[in-house]
């Protein structure tokens, strides 16, 4: 299982109970956060901007994302065949423009993400 935290609690809950299933347990965090990854329990801590997720062997059945449809490819290519994206975080417009545009953005990149997922025989959720 690989984990991209984000920010907030989300990636300490993830990695914990992962763990608690016997989960081999994978995640990305920035340079300062390493030794954090490590003590909450990840067996591999990556940094994020040293390192790409999409090379490291074995691939991954599951990839959990609380960052955002930015890493949505390097994770789908760090996925087994078959595997799962599981993101917490639609895609969101870069300026806040109104519900339409909200709901117009995060329909148009699951959408995406869904077709995307199928045509490499893996699958993205949310």
């Amino acid at each position: 299982m690989l984990i991209h935290a984000g920010a907030g609690g989300m990636g300490v809950m993830a990695i914990q109970i992962a763990k608690v299933f016997g989960a081999y347990v994978a995640a990305t965090g920035s340079t300062r956060n390493q030794d954090l990854l490590r003590k909450l329990g990840a067996d591999l801590a990556i940094d994020y901007a040293r390192e790409k997720i999409d090379k490291i062997r074995p691939k991954f059945n599951l990839v959990l994302d609380g960052v955002g449809e930015s890493v949505w490819g390097e994770s789908f290519r760090a996925l087994k065949m078959g595997g799962r994206l599981i993101t917490l975080t639609p895609p969101i417009p870069e300026q806040s423009t109104g519900k339409l545009r909200f709901f117009a953005t995060a329909v148009r990149g699951m959408v995406f993400g869904v077709a995307r997922g199928l045509l490499g025989s893996k699958r993205l959720s949310m």
